[in-house]
């Protein structure tokens, strides 16, 4: 019982560090977005779509 807490917590501490970071990369897709630098922006937009984070605005600002 003790290893699948402890494998459960785990697990969640992944998934919580791979979503963490996959909300730092949308900033900074967000910033060039905001520089009017839309080309790079797409770019990023459709690296982290690719990894399966997914947003309304994320697509929205995408295309």
């Amino acid at each position: 019982m003790k290893n699948k807490v402890i494998i459960l917590i785990a697990f969640l501490s992944m998934i919580a560090s791979a979503s963490y970071a996959q909300e730092g990369k949308v900033k900074k897709g967000n910033k060039e977005y905001d520089k009017f630098a839309y080309i790079d922006a797409a770019k990023t937009y459709e690296r982290i779509a690719e990894k399966g984070y997914k947003s309304a605005d994320l697509f929205q600002k995408a295309w």
